[in-house]
């Protein structure tokens, strides 16, 4: 008897106490998988010789699991699965994600058909993964869990940069997840947002472990216009996110607070105008357009730096102006101080 080896015909070895031969019999006891092959079975005498194959494929039940059957990973960090598969022959393997074909991208990457590995966790990542092994008799599947450790937060959705009608009900929102879940704040020109009976704060978890925050503002006033943050935070980061909403009406200005300043220092005023359309913000003192020195610097976003100040120069009564293309405008003063040299 010879069994084909690696291309190779060897004549089968009968040391190996497994195999046995009664007369044109070979009997192999306690079979193995590395016992499939081709064997043929040579006889001959002085007239001739006659040979024939005979192919032997050894199956055995398959099996596997995925390592690490669980693993919990910080936003950022790599994961790997390996499919630890056992049994003969072993076929396709293939792989999916919560039931549905696992998608690989630059991120999400196929090492081998028997391992994947994310290079950097993000939230979409957690879930179910699932390795399945077939050959043409049977299939099996295992599954393993990707967790989410650490993450700062980040934006699911932001609300978009709108103009909308006075005296009507508006909803401004954001979405944001994080690990631990982050805490969400909001301001409005960098102002904390306080509530009364027309404006309403608002946050609620949902089952994806992201928080939705939104302010619920009735019969909606000029004021109500200008740049809102959604700011989420916890101990792992913080996210910010800005953007201006404008109401239609006149122009208004928010109240401003006078500021004392050291001589020399820098001075930054920000005049917060509101109303749409704003045609112009400008600067006065003393019924003079500023700027009126190359210390002063005034900007069409209505903010007014002077630098360096001088006690003498600079303390007094600053104006700030509002303009439509109607011609109606708004005013609004703040007085600065100026202590030291």
């Amino acid at each position: 008897w010879f069994k084909t080896q690696d291309k190779q015909v060897e004549l089968v070895s009968l040391r190996d106490a497994r195999f046995q031969r009664h007369g044109a019999i070979l009997t192999i006891e306690r079979i193995m998988i590395s016992d499939s092959g081709t064997y043929i079975c040579v006889v001959n005498n002085s007239v001739g010789e006659e040979k024939v194959e005979i192919t032997v494929a050894v199956t055995s039940p398959l099996s596997l699991t995925i390592q690490p059957a669980s693993q919990t990973v910080d936003a950022g960090k790599p994961a790997a699965f390996k499919c630890i598969v056992s049994g003969h022959p072993v076929g396709a393997i293939s792989w999916s994600k919560d039931g549905k074909p696992l998608v690989t991208n630059g991120n999400v990457r196929l090492i081998t058909r028997d391992e994947i590995r994310i290079d950097r966790v993000e939230r979409k990542d957690i879930g179910m993964y699932q390795c399945f092994v077939e050959n043409d008799e049977e299939s099996v599947q295992s599954a393993a869990e990707l967790k989410l450790g650490d993450a700062a937060p980040v934006f699911m959705y932001t609300f978009p940069v709108e103009t909308h009608q006075a005296n009507h009900f508006l909803t401004i929102k954001c979405i944001t997840s994080g690990n631990p879940l982050p805490s969400v704040t909001w301001t409005l020109d960098g102002s904390n947002i306080t509530e009364n009976k027309r404006v309403v704060l608002g946050t609620n978890t949902r089952g994806l472990g992201e928080v939705v925050s939104y302010i619920n503002i009735t019969k909606t006033r000029v004021e109500d216009g200008g740049e809102y943050s959604c700011v989420a935070i916890n101990p792992i980061g913080r996210a910010e996110y800005t953007a201006r909403l404008s109401i239609y009406g006149i122009p208004y200005i928010r109240p401003l607070a006078n500021q004392t300043v050291m001589a020399g220092q820098l001075l930054q005023i920000n005049c917060r105008a509101t109303g749409y359309p704003i045609q112009s913000i400008s600067w006065e003192r003393d019924g003079v357009n500023l700027p009126a020195n190359l210390r002063q610097k005034a900007f069409p976003n209505g903010t007014l730096i002077i630098h360096p100040v001088e006690r003498l120069t600079d303390q007094g009564l600053y104006t700030c102006i509002a303009r439509n293309s109607q011609g109606q405008s708004a005013r609004r003063s703040v007085w600065i101080e100026v202590t030291g040299m």
